[in-house]
């Protein structure tokens, strides 16, 4: 247990490290190469605009590790939204989800292809995408998400902050997570929800989302979802293949 509580900090350490880079550096994303894969069958998977939403308190750098990994396994079209949670409630973060997946589906069709836009939400980005969701035209322009420690069934610590707004809208009694809660998941969308668990920030009780597969990872942190190999690995084997098909087997620490 103290070896996997050392991991999980190292882990927390290295994604606020990169945290302040996300703010003003370009280059970060542009020096993550991008290798294309020759399978044929991986082609148009590859293809699809793949949108990362963060947590709180943070931005795009906190996705770092994946984007890296997405790239260098083919994924040619990687995006991540910047969502200020300091200051804006979760309702107007979603419209700027949808605002930003308007975009990536007409620069898709534009260029000639077809297909949705697949989500990686993190945390607090979870409820932001469950948000936007319950607008039935946006749901249409998805086909599948990914959710990382997201609070589905709403927050029991963190909501109780006076500071910021966002934060108390995860309160599990505030009108936002009882929607939430009583409305399914929108049909024809691909949905799967990774959970580490020692995540203390979004622990187990809080983040169960049933009906679609919930996937566990021994001695994985919040953070550590963000990075860690066996984490990354089901990631990359959901967004390669359909919903089900992928096989997840030899993927450790899942269950």
């Amino acid at each position: 247990m103290i070896v996997r509580l050392v991991k999980e900090s190292l882990r927390t350490l290295s994604v606020t490290t990169y945290h302040p880079l996300g703010w003003s550096l370009g280059w970060l994303h542009k020096r993550l190469r991008h290798q294309s894969l020759s399978e044929e069958e991986l082609r148009i998977e590859h293809n699809c605009p793949v949108l990362l939403v963060h947590g709180i308190f943070h931005n795009s750098s906190a996705f770092y590790a994946i984007e890296r990994m997405l790239k260098k396994n083919g994924f040619s079209k990687l995006s991540a939204l910047e969502l200020w949670t300091s200051h804006r409630s979760i309702e107007q973060m979603a419209t700027q989800l949808k605002e930003r997946v308007e975009e990536l589906i007409a620069d898709h069709h534009t260029s000639g292809h077809e297909g949705k836009v697949r989500m990686v939400a993190h945390s607090l980005g979870g409820i932001v995408v469950r948000t936007a969701l319950q607008d039935l035209n946006f749901a249409r322009r998805i086909d599948k998400v990914i959710f990382l420690g997201v609070p589905h069934q709403g927050n029991n610590l963190f909501f109780r902050l006076r500071y910021p707004r966002c934060v108390k809208q995860l309160s599990p009694h505030s009108d936002l997570m009882q929607t939430l809660k009583e409305l399914p998941l929108p049909g024809g969308i691909q949905y799967w929800n990774l959970r580490g668990t020692l995540d203390v920030v979004t622990p187990a009780r809080e983040t169960i989302l049933p009906h679609i597969p919930n996937l566990y990872f021994e001695g994985v942190g919040h953070a550590g979802l963000l990075s860690a190999t066996r984490v990354l690995q089901a990631i990359l084997a959901i967004l390669e293949t359909p919903l089900y098909d992928a096989d997840l087997s030899g993927v450790k620490g899942t269950a």
